[in-house]
């Protein structure tokens, strides 16, 4: 991982066979802009917005300060994956809706669990 003169960190897009190396570089790179809650952390939901009435009965959103900071640290981890992964992976962020969902679809397409992932991690051992 390097960081050019612009500040942009760069590092090898995700393929077919690099997911271990681009998991671990993926996660540091979230953890040092201050994006990695919004990913797998405390901050992965989108908070509730909070309305309240007034006396007139005009409802307004309190928490709308929250709402929007929240919106802009998810849309700038969503950007972070979308621009380190190589198009044949790409498929795989069809429908996520927020960053915390792409790294769930990821997650779940590249790390076999069960039989499923007995059998492969066989395979590339006896191969």
């Amino acid at each position: 991982m390097s960081e050019d003169h612009l500040g942009a960190f760069k590092i090898e897009p995700l393929k077919a066979k690099n997911w271990v190396a681009y998991k671990r570089r993926i996660t540091a790179v979230l953890r040092e802009l201050d994006l990695l809650d919004y990913v797998t952390g405390s901050k992965k939901d989108r908070p509730v917005p909070i309305k309240v009435r007034d006396a007139d009965g005009v409802e307004t959103v309190t928490n709308l300060d929250d709402l929007e900071a929240w919106d802009v640290k998810d849309r700038k981890a969503q950007t972070r994956f979308e621009l380190t992964i190589s198009d044949g992976e790409l498929v795989h962020l069809t429908g996520a809706k927020t960053a915390a969902q792409m790294w769930t679809q990821l997650c779940a397409v590249k790390e076999a669990r069960g039989i499923q992932g007995i059998l492969a991690t066989r395979r590339r051992l006896y191969k």
